[in-house]
């Protein structure tokens, strides 16, 4: 089946795939050929195609017998994450957040963009 993931900035991968593992939003689910049609949303986590890794922050995905179409906000093949690079955007995050004190909207995208970076790290770490 196709497969792909595409985010606002690029597609990531597009490719053959006869397994997919989806972070669902009410759970971890998979696809494999001949799969009943569906949409879900995604929450951030980790989308694995044939046994390779992609971080993404979240999205929807479309599932057709033939295809699954991943609509990330963000993604990352896990082997081009560099846990050392992710350690440092980490740091730097941590000093936006003290600086946005009291700015209630910027913390909270501040969060977010936090918790996905430690995704960058967990799942790099395993690999």
């Amino acid at each position: 089946m196709q497969f792909s993931i595409t985010t606002p900035q690029a597609t990531l991968v597009e490719r053959d795939a006869s397994s997919v593992t989806c972070p669902g939003a009410e759970g971890e689910f998979g696809v494999l050929p001949g799969h009943m049609a569906f949409m879900s949303t995604l929450k951030s986590g980790v989308v694995t195609a044939d046994g390779e890794d992609f971080c993404i922050s979240g999205g929807m995905v479309e599932v057709n017998p033939n295809s699954v179409i991943v609509l990330a906000e963000d993604a990352v093949a896990v082997a081009d994450i560099n846990p050392e690079t992710t350690f440092e955007q980490i740091e730097r995050l941590k000093r936006r957040m003290a600086e946005a004190e009291g700015d209630e909207v910027a913390t909270t995208r501040l969060q977010k963009q936090m918790s996905y970076l430690e995704l960058h790290l967990a799942v790099a770490k395993k690999n």
